[in-house]
């Protein structure tokens, strides 16, 4: 990955404009808190899941996971025992943590999750301890299909499919804290027959695609069939705190999303996400139309087939999240929303500097009209096909030349450029739900756009 200072050097600065649309009045607008998950039904979700998660405290993002806390037994296995993982998971009593010690688990077989409350987890909290290594073998490494599975504190790498499938009845899930690495398909995959795996989190975890991974990529089922979470029919899935890595492909296809949720999905949170060097970033719906309705719902009794019907992803939270590209012209969409129905978009800073970059945000067909508030651009914003944002509010189109080089985020705001002390440092408006920014700060009275909040003036 090229440094910041080179990557700004090559880039023709277009000339920088202030977006500020103010379609509609401040006093009483409906900047919604973040109500982005369905009340709890008991019937459906297990207890203990995470359909009501705590928030985390500012500046407590990503705490430490102990996956002993509540569990029935706990199982200790070392990597001798490796071939006998899948068979003890299978027979394990619900509520039963396996504890893996330090090393790499040759994984021949789907490790099939279909107890509920069973978790699988390092004995040491360090994800680079315990390695489950699928070295390409049929099937995924680990699939889900009971309520309330932890994954967390471990690698999961080289999957033939997927490295996580989250199939009927994955409900309450959580993976955390996990490094994914290297899929020949979907990273992390929610797909389901009969019972859709709602209320699922994935959050303080890595997700990258190596350059020695990317020759393994499947180009059968198309070019680049790969990306990281890809999510049919999903509803309440919360992806937080997360980095995606280089999910780009080098034979001229182009790779799915970094975080995808589509097919009539709803009520998805993605915040404070960091996106570096992936082909697309955050997706709610793909396509105008399906060929059969994906997922009704009773609030929803219209959803169909047709271009006027058909809504791809139903309301829905996408904030504070931090995308960045510069992938040799490999880039397409920051955030693209195609028949997303009441989405909100709010705080995000998205910056490339591909030349043939399409858009950083694309508002497509007739049912996307999201809540568009305090986010950073670059280069422009696309509305086609017949969508558009309901409100368009206090959107800055940046230039690379307002960001400084950074270890951490490879780049942010630069305090000192004239442009942003004028035409960002405290020109957002509040919005309910985002009151934490990228860094796990509070945002102040008089919020700055984008993901990050500048340090207050000295």
């Amino acid at each position: 990955m090229r440094s910041f200072h080179l990557l700004v050097g090559t880039v023709v600065v277009a000339t920088t404009a202030l977006i500020l649309f103010q379609n509609c009045s401040l006093t009483g607008h409906p900047f919604r808190p973040a109500s982005w998950r369905a009340p709890v039904d008991e019937n459906t979700l297990g207890s203990g899941g995470v359909g009501n998660p705590v928030i985390p405290e500012a500046g407590k993002l990503c705490p430490e996971l102990d996956p002993r806390i509540n569990a029935v037994q706990v199982e200790r296995i070392s990597p001798a025992r490796a071939t006998a993982l899948r068979g003890l998971i299978q027979s394990a009593v619900p509520g039963t943590v396996f504890l893996l010690e330090p090393g790499v688990y040759p994984i021949s077989e789907t490790l099939q999750m279909n107890t509920p409350g069973i978790g699988i987890a390092s004995t040491t909290g360090r994800r680079e301890d315990v390695i489950l290594d699928g070295n390409y073998n049929s099937g995924s490494v680990i699939e889900v299909s009971a309520k309330n599975v932890t994954i967390a504190n471990l690698t999961i790498r080289k999957s033939y499919h997927h490295l996580i499938h989250f199939v009927d009845n994955g409900i309450g899930g959580r993976v955390y804290n996990v490094k994914l690495e290297d899929a020949r398909q979907q990273f992390v995959k929610s797909s389901s027959v009969t019972t859709a795996s709602d209320n699922v989190e994935v959050a303080c975890s890595e997700f990258q695609l190596t350059n020695s991974g990317r020759p393994h990529v499947d180009s059968d089922s198309s070019d680049c069939y790969t990306g990281g979470i890809d999510a049919h029919r999903s509803r309440g899935w919360w992806v937080r705190d997360n980095q995606f890595r280089d999910i780009y492909c080098t034979n001229g296809g182009l790779a799915e999303h970094a975080v995808h949720f589509w097919n009539s999905s709803r009520d998805s949170l993605v915040e404070r996400n960091i996106i570096l060097n992936c082909a697309r970033g955050i997706g709610f719906g793909l396509g105008q139309t399906r060929e059969s309705v994906g997922r009704t719902y009773s609030d929803y009794p219209n959803v169909g087939v047709t271009a006027t019907t058909y809504i791809g992803h139903i309301g829905g939270v996408i904030r504070g999240n931090l995308i960045i590209a510069n992938t040799q012209n490999r880039f397409d969409t920051g955030i693209g929303l195609e028949q997303a129905q009441g989405a909100l978009v709010h705080h995000n800073t998205i910056v490339s500097t591909d030349a043939s970059t399409f858009a950083a945000l694309d508002i497509r067909f007739a049912n996307s009209d999201p809540e568009v508030v305090n986010n950073l651009v670059y280069p422009k914003v696309f509305n086609r096909d017949g969508g558009s944002a309901k409100t368009y509010i206090m959107n800055v189109s940046v230039e690379p030349g307002f960001f400084m080089a950074d270890d951490k985020w490879l780049l942010r705001l630069d305090p000192e450029n004239p442009d942003v002390k004028t035409k960002i440092r405290d020109q957002g408006v509040v919005v309910l739900g985002s009151e934490i920014d990228l860094d796990g700060e509070d945002r102040d009275a008089k919020p700055d756009p984008g993901a990050d909040e500048l340090p207050p003036l000295k």
